[in-house]
């Protein structure tokens, strides 16, 4: 080691130059205190920079699930309008299984679901006991209305044995294996559409004719 000012060599812990006088500095804790400080200084520029960039993909994917959220509310007003009712709670459903809070799909959600219930696939006129009415294939169930305001329903997966006799339309139905008749047109067609609709496929909507999905 030796004299800064003068360039006397010093001893070994030296404090003060034994030739000038001159005070002796620890040239290399300064340099490691100066190491140091930019070591320090660059880390926290590194987590500044690492914390900046998390915020910044946490904001893109939000951005992301925002903008696919709308899209699919998009989707499903579209088949809602459309009156193409189960495609239209699939969307929402979709919606719901990314933010279950969003009011919209909630509501359109149960809105469809009602529609779905609610909707009349085929209907023809028909009697019961000389009681003139309505037969109609709503979503799961069978359902005649009376004239008299009557109304009796029968659930697709309790329908057994739909057959044509004595020219009207029977079938078994409950647990009790009861039989029911009624007399009504088209009974070839209504055998065709119950059976069909056993398995889950309907007519299309917006044609009360029969034309199977």
């Amino acid at each position: 080691m030796f004299c800064f000012k003068c360039g006397t060599q010093l001893a070994e812990g030296a404090k003060v130059c034994m030739n000038c006088g001159s005070e002796v500095k620890d040239e290399g804790k300064e340099v490691h205190k100066s190491i140091q400080a930019e070591t320090v200084k660059g880390f926290d520029q590194e987590k500044r920079t690492n914390g900046e960039a998390a915020l910044d993909v946490e904001a893109e994917q939000r951005n992301n699930s925002e903008v696919n959220v709308e899209e699919l509310l998009n989707k499903a007003r579209e088949f809602e309008t459309k009156e193409e009712y189960e495609e239209a709670l699939e969307y929402y459903n979709k919606v719901l299984d990314m933010d279950h809070n969003t009011e919209e799909a909630r509501k359109g959600a149960n809105r469809v679901k009602q529609e779905i219930n609610n909707y009349v696939y085929y209907q023809t006129s028909a009697n019961n006991v000389f009681t003139p009415g309505t037969l109609q294939l709503k979503n799961g169930v069978l359902v005649y209305k009376g004239k008299m305001g009557n109304e009796a329903k029968y659930y697709l997966d309790e329908i057994y044995n739909v057959r044509k006799c004595r020219g009207s339309l029977a079938f078994t139905y409950g647990l009790k294996r009861m039989e029911v008749i009624y007399g009504c047109s088209e009974i070839s067609q209504w055998i065709k559409v119950i059976n069909q609709a056993h398995y889950g496929k309907y007519p299309k909507r917006g044609n009360r004719k029969l034309q199977m999905q």
